[in-house]
Parts: C-alpha cells; sequence; structure tokens
C-alpha cells in the first residue's frame, strides 16, 4: 500500500494497493532506502510488474514503462526508461505524456537523471555523454571514464581518481 498524507495535517490525501515502492531489501518489510523519485514524482511498481511514476500530489500515474521495461530515473518533468533488451533510452514529458526523446545506447551504459542533464556513461567505452532531459540535445559528449561528482547548470564537475576537473555544458538545458 502506498499513501499520499498532507504534510501539514498528517491526514490520508490518497491511497493505493498494488504498488512497490522498493524500499525493502532481503526478506524484512523494514524501508532500507528512500523511494525514488524527484519532485513531485514517485517510481514505484504496480501488481502486474510494471514500473510506473507516480504523482505525490494526487497518486495519478503521470508515466507507464512497457513490459519489462525499466525506470531509470526522473527529475519530476521528465521520467528516462530503458527498453527491455537494454539498447534504447526514451524519456517521457510527465507533464504531456508524450515522448520526450529517444536514444541508442550500450546495455552496460549507466544513467543518471537530473535537473540540468541526463548522464549516459558507458565504462567499456570510456565514453560520458550528458543530454538535455527534455530535448534530449546533447549538452556533453568526451571520451573519459570519469565520474561525475557535481552538476551545475552551465557545467559538470568530473573526478578519476585524484584528478578533478569542471567541464562546461555546450547548448541549452
Amino acid at each position: 500500500v502506498v499513501t499520499g498524507r498532507d504534510a501539514g495535517g498528517g491526514g490520508s490525501v490518497w491511497r493505493h494497493e498494488g504498488y512497490d515502492l522498493q524500499t525493502t531489501g532481503g526478506a524484512g518489510c523494514e524501508p532500507r532506502r528512500e523511494p525514488a523519485g524527484d519532485g513531485s514524482a514517485l517510481v514505484a511498481v504496480r501488481a502486474d510488474g510494471r514500473a510506473v511514476v507516480l504523482s505525490v500530489v494526487d497518486g495519478r500515474e503521470l508515466a507507464v514503462a512497457g513490459p519489462d521495461e525499466t525506470i531509470l530515473g526522473t527529475n519530476g518533468e521528465v521520467v528516462v526508461v530503458r527498453s527491455r533488451d537494454g539498447k534504447r533510452l526514451r524519456a517521457l514529458n510527465l507533464g504531456t505524456g508524450g515522448a520526450a526523446w529517444t536514444r541508442n545506447a550500450e546495455p552496460s551504459a549507466k544513467v543518471g537523471v537530473t535537473e540540468y542533464a541526463v548522464f549516459i556513461t558507458d565504462a567499456a567505452t570510456d565514453r560520458l555523454v550528458a543530454v538535455s532531459p527534455g530535448s534530449g540535445q546533447v549538452r556533453l559528449d568526451l571520451e573519459s571514464g570519469a565520474e561525475v561528482l557535481g552538476i551545475s547548470p552551465s557545467g559538470v564537475m568530473l573526478g578519476r581518481g585524484r584528478t578533478i576537473g569542471y567541464m562546461a555544458f555546450s547548448g541549452n538545458a
């Protein structure tokens, strides 16, 4: 059961049965991590096994992944979904429900969704790509095995070992 409560009074605003926020680990029911989501969006899995994004305001399903697709993250405005075979990423606009962009990606690529960029990193190819969350426009594309340490509206702080550096984005968010 997932319940939305009023922050001021604590009363129940909405309630859904058959959703899993995937916050527990092992055999216990005790939450072990925070639910995934950002802004007013919360990632869950329905009883039929399909990943969804719920509105924290009223509990509506804002987006539904296809069968065997995986929701990789949301920034509250878009949600990024990986295809069943792992080779395709697509972003859905949570406001309109429509597709924002699609992009090919290696199944081994890791994806991070932020307010300013969606980061796609692949250790096998030492490639780091950052795209605009809303349009999919490439903001950064470089050959690097560095990790993302921090972000700002205009760029990203990268690190590898003892070396850190700042790379400015190109293009608009």
